[in-house]
């Protein structure tokens, strides 16, 4: 009863992904998001009790020249408040698609509540958003100049906005879900006497879980990303699997016609690299522009550790590698 009400769960999802396929790149594409969910839901902020520090880099379309792919880098950290029953961090992001340039920076609160035999997690992300251009020597296909580029973009001017985020996370035994909305108040970019859309809203569904086989040494752990502007919508469907809670390899299918490769470690008690974790993944784009780029390139490292002083005599483990 248990695995087939969340069968029924990976069904409707599915099936909402195919009545509104699309693809945008507004917010980058993480093939490593399992690992650092508190980048866009701020209820992932500390939910394991245990402080964080990572950074995830992307590069995306390898071998485009001048490098012109999209590139991304995150970095979160985040600390729990275990007398308060929350937590609290900070994450940026930048992205560089050619000569634009985003970076956003946001705070993050949680707020736990023990749910039955579950936890709950309420979280909000309060930051700003700067977009900006940096252009040498721009190329224009058609031979000619750009009014606009030339009198706004190259004058290196910037746009600063507000940005709010809400987030939703519930764990029941080897069980997590989450959802959250992103930019919630949609920053307009204004310029001169008009406006135009500097973020959209985005809507953001997470499911995990985590299986025991029969081997005791290995766990299966499928997950999926739903990432929507109700406008474009799209997928993530994971399946990774650990041996002796330690090497960590699997496969990832996106709906921007992305087949990846995952591959990782992570350190436990018994190890002196206790709390770090590395892992890498490489897309392999099936989409027509696979004829132009080498694939897609993901890198990940972090650290985990426990804020108490005192010795306390238990495990950990997290569907999410935290």
């Amino acid at each position: 009863m248990f695995k087939g009400t969340y069968l029924k769960i990976y069904c409707v999802i599915f099936f909402t992904y195919i009545y509104s396929m699309g693809y945008t790149q507004q917010v980058p594409r993480s093939t490593l998001y399992m690992l650092h969910q508190n980048s866009y839901n701020p209820a992932e902020t500390a939910i394991d009790e245990l402080g964080d520090i990572n950074i995830v880099v992307r590069e995306q379309y390898l071998n485009f020249p001048k490098s012109s792919g999209p590139q991304a880098i995150w970095f979160n950290t985040s600390f729990p408040l275990t007398f308060l029953h929350s937590g609290i961090g900070i994450s940026l992001r930048n992205q560089t698609q050619g000569f634009e340039n985003r970076m956003d920076f946001k705070c993050n609160y949680s707020y736990k509540i023990k749910l039955q035999n579950g936890i709950l997690a309420l979280g909000l992300g309060l930051g700003g958003a700067n977009l900006g251009w940096d252009i040498e020597n721009p190329i224009y296909p058609d031979g000619s100049s750009d009014t606009y580029i030339d009198t706004k973009i190259a004058s290196q001017e910037n746009f600063l906005n507000f940005l709010f985020d809400f987030g939703v996370y519930y764990k029941i035994r080897n069980v997590y879900t989450s959802f959250a909305i992103t930019e919630m108040n949609q920053p307009q970019l204004k310029y001169e006497s008009s406006s135009g859309q500097f973020y959209k809203r985005h809507f953001w569904y997470s499911l995990g879980y985590e299986y025991k086989t029969s081997n005791p040494m290995l766990t299966i752990q499928p997950s999926l990303l739903v990432k929507s502007t109700l406008a474009s919508t799209q997928l993530n469907l994971d399946a990774l699997f650990a041996y002796n809670k330690t090497i960590v390899g699997g496969l990832s299918y996106s709906s921007s016609n992305d087949i990846s490769v995952i591959f990782g470690a992570k350190f436990g008690e018994n190890s002196k690299f206790n709390g770090m974790r590395a892992f890498f993944s490489y897309d392999i784009v099936t989409s027509k522009i696979s004829t132009q780029t080498a694939g897609n390139l993901e890198l990940m490292v972090g650290y985990s550790f426990a804020l108490s002083v005192d010795k306390v005599n238990k495990s950990y483990k997290s569907v999410r590698f935290l």
